[in-house]
């Protein structure tokens, strides 16, 4: 697509918001490089999620912030797509380094949404949705919502409703045409 080589575009928001497909998606559309923060840290960290389940979210948040900082200070961290996980918000720390990164999309989502991507994912690896009703967890992911929403918000460079647009390819276009025509500040 067109030349547009952005410096880094970073995909934040909830678990099941879409960050991995429409990154990749991204990435092949710019051919560029795509980097799953997730994945980085199962594969440089060799990390099980029995593992992070054992030793606690706080544990998982230090090695997700690590990944960030490592990520910040490669020199080849450029013209990328970078998918994060959905709590990498939460520190102030991870926040201004994903500012330095580069342009922030929020791909918003609802939590029925959410719910309804996690059930079709058969996903059991979500330590922050144990539970055993359906009420239960979305209960938890409106909760979490709720902590991250705001953070969200005032990171994003552009919001993408993923409800409202479900096609990889037109989600992949608005993000390109948006940041081709000059909007944004960096």
């Amino acid at each position: 697509m067109d030349e547009f080589k952005p410096k880094n575009l970073i995909l934040i928001g909830m678990m099941g918001s879409g960050k991995s497909s429409i990154g990749m998606k991204l990435a092949q559309d710019l051919e560029i490089d795509f980097i799953d923060t997730d994945q980085l840290i199962e594969t440089q960290y060799d990390l099980i999620i029995n593992l992070i389940n054992e030793k606690g979210e706080e544990f998982f948040r230090n090695i997700e912030s690590q990944v960030l900082q490592d990520l910040n200070q490669e020199k080849f961290s450029q013209n990328k797509i970078i998918a994060t996980g959905g709590g990498i918000i939460l520190r102030e720390q991870n926040r201004k380094i994903l500012k330095e990164l580069g342009l922030i999309i929020w791909l918003k989502v609802k939590p029925e949404t959410i719910l309804s991507r996690l059930k079709k994912q058969e996903n059991e690896n979500r330590p922050l949705l144990k539970s055993n009703s359906e009420d239960e967890k979305l209960s938890k992911i409106i909760n979490i919502l709720k902590v991250r929403e705001n953070l969200y918000a005032d990171l994003a460079d552009l919001v993408i409703d993923t409800d409202k647009i479900k096609n990889l390819a037109e989600i992949s276009e608005k993000i390109i045409n948006y940041f081709k025509n000059g909007n944004f500040t960096q």
